[in-house]
């Protein structure tokens, strides 16, 4: 990793993010990968591969959007960082990009879902302008897990893994160092399906549904706080090749926490971003301006330009 981004990452996690991520199969980054140098060395931690560039048949990435509510006003900038990271190694790589937007897990499995069904699918098309906007490879796509189809493949193959994937495995599944095994012993155990629904976005199954087939596999580009359920996703897979690039969580404005994840001031809102990246981030931490005014050149230059290399 960057100086820069071992600061922010240890802001957000402390000095044991390391160990973590190599409980689950990932390597800590000592030295930025030569071959991102082109698309900029401050968003990856680590990474499943060895240093050369992997080969796969698809990239693979996802929108964090839960946090809104259904409420685009609501979605955090964290949106922007995940497009431009993933769209940049897609590009680097010449891979075709397959990006997900979650919304049929807040559909179809949170009690009440249904009725917020038509502003989850506004949160969609939101991210979708946003996508249609890059440079993307031949091939790339953007899709939504509560089209029918989909659904019925993420649902197949969440079901089929559920004796592999038992609720005890899901026990704490974003939570990396605070101990905490939500969502056991609380109300809330649909998470447990839908979080084996989202483990299912990379499974082998679905991919392919989408896709068609890949027999070389994937890189997964997400950032560490995803690491546990790409670890099970990569178990599942076999020996079909499922890499993961690990990207830094994007920070809130005082970089103490992600941004999907602050409140009030901390917070930094897709919108405002957008609109007047100075003023939003007038007064953050020096570090989380540098890694913001990365994501927005980053953006930009997917964009606009036809390789990064």
């Amino acid at each position: 990793m960057t100086p820069l981004t071992t600061r922010l990452a240890t802001a957000m996690y402390g000095p044991e993010l390391a160990q973590e991520m190599f409980r689950h199969g990932v390597r800590l980054l000592r030295q930025p990968l030569e071959w991102l140098r082109p698309a900029g060395s401050t968003f990856v931690t680590g990474t499943t591969t060895d240093s050369t560039p992997p080969n796969p048949d698809v990239v693979v990435s996802a929108a964090c959007v839960d946090h809104c509510e259904a409420d685009t006003r609501r979605l955090a900038a964290t949106v922007l960082a995940d497009l431009a990271h993933s769209a940049a190694v897609a590009r680097l790589l010449d891979r075709p990009l397959l990006f997900l937007i979650g919304i049929g897990e807040e559909i179809r499995v949170v009690p009440g879902g249904h009725e917020l069904a038509s502003a989850w699918h506004e949160v969609a098309r939101h991210v979708e302008r946003l996508f249609d906007r890059l440079n993307t490879p031949v091939g790339s796509r953007l899709v939504h897990t509560d089209e029918d189809a989909l659904w019925k493949a993420v649902s197949t193959t969440a079901e089929s893994d559920r004796s592999d994937l038992p609720n005890d495995r899901l026990d704490g599944l974003y939570h990396l160092l605070d101990e905490s095994a939500f969502p056991r012993g609380t109300p809330y155990t649909y998470f447990y399906d839908y979080y084996r629904a989202n483990v299912a976005h990379y499974r082998r199954p679905v991919v392919e549904h989408v896709m068609g087939l890949c027999p070389d596999g994937v890189l997964i580009v997400e950032n560490a706080q995803q690491i546990k359920a790409v670890a099970e996703a990569r178990r599942l897979n076999g020996i079909w090749p499922t890499h993961h690039l690990v990207t830094l969580p994007a920070p809130g404005r005082f970089g103490g926490e992600r941004a999907t994840r602050s409140a009030g001031r901390d917070r930094i809102l897709l919108a405002d971003l957008l609109q007047d990246p100075v003023k939003t981030l007038d007064g953050a931490d020096p570090d989380v301006q540098v890694f913001w005014r990365s994501v927005i050149g980053l953006f930009e230059r997917s964009c606009s330009e036809g390789s990064l290399s």
